[in-house]
C-alpha cells in the first residue's frame, strides 16, 4: 500500500495473423481485476510495443511515473525490461510469467533494484499457477542461472548442465498434488543424471589412459 508496482508479462498480446493486427486481451483483463480490485484505471498503464512505439513515448511513461502519476506499469520485457528507469516510488515487482533466459529474468529486477531509487525493500513477486507450465519455466530459469554462475565464478574444469531440474525442489513440490512423492521423483531424476554424468566421465578416463597406453 502507498507504493508503485511493475508487473511484467510477455505473453498478453494476441495476435490475429489474418487481420493483421495485435489485440491486448491479457492485459486488458488485468486492467479490468486491478480496477475491481480498487485501482482506478486512469492510474494504470499498459506499456507494450503497441502503446509504447517509440522513444519519447517511453520517456513520456517514465516521466509519468516518476511524478506518482502511475500507480501500476503492466509490460512486456522488449518494452520496459531495458533502458527504462522506473526505480522512482517501485516497492513491487510481479512476474505474470516468467522468461526462460536469466538475462531477462535479471533486467526486469533491475528497473527498481537500481540506483535512486529510496525503498528499503523491493518485494519480488513469481506467479506460478498449480497445473500449468509456470513452474517448469521458472525453474528452468533458476537451473540456468545457477549453472552460469558457477561455470563463470567457481575453479571446475567441468559442469554439470542441471538446468532441466528445478534448484529449488520445494517449488514443485508445493504445487504437486502430492507434495513428497514429486519431491522424491525430483530427487531420484536428479541422482540419475549424476551417475550417468559420473559414468562418462570414467569412460572419458579410460579412453584417455589407453590412448597413453598405445
Amino acid at each position: 500500500k502507498g507504493g508503485r508496482v511493475l508487473m511484467f508479462m510477455d505473453m498478453g498480446q494476441n495476435h490475429d495473423a489474418s487481420a493483421g493486427s495485435v489485440t491486448l486481451n491479457a492485459y486488458e483483463r488485468v486492467v479490468a481485476e486491478l480496477e475491481l480490485a480498487g485501482v482506478s484505471r486512469d492510474r494504470v498503464r499498459v506499456a507494450t510495443g503497441t502503446t509504447l512505439p517509440s522513444a519519447q513515448s517511453r520517456r513520456s511513461l517514465e516521466v509519468d511515473y516518476a511524478d506518482g502519476k502511475i500507480e501500476v506499469i503492466i509490460g512486456s520485457t522488449g518494452v520496459i525490461g531495458e533502458g527504462v528507469d522506473l526505480q522512482v516510488g517501485t516497492t513491487d515487482i510481479i512476474h505474470l510469467d516468467t522468461p526462460w533466459d536469466p538475462g531477462s529474468y535479471m533486467q526486469r529486477l533491475g528497473r527498481a533494484v537500481r540506483q535512486g531509487s529510496k525503498a528499503e525493500r523491493i518485494r519480488n513477486h513469481v506467479l506460478v499457477a498449480r497445473g500449468s507450465f509456470d513452474s517448469i519455466m521458472f525453474s528452468t530459469m533458476l537451473g540456468k542461472r545457477a549453472w552460469m554462475d558457477v561455470l563463470l565464478e567457481g575453479t571446475e574444469r567441468e559442469v554439470p548442465n542441471n538446468s532441466i531440474i528445478d534448484p529449488r525442489e520445494e517449488l514443485l513440490a508445493a504445487l504437486s498434488e502430492d507434495p513428497e512423492g514429486a519431491l522424491e521423483r525430483v530427487r531420484e531424476v536428479k541422482r540419475r543424471i549424476y551417475e550417468d554424468a559420473a559414468l562418462a566421465r570414467t569412460r572419458r578416463a579410460l579412453i584417455d589412459l589407453r590412448g597413453l597406453g598405445a
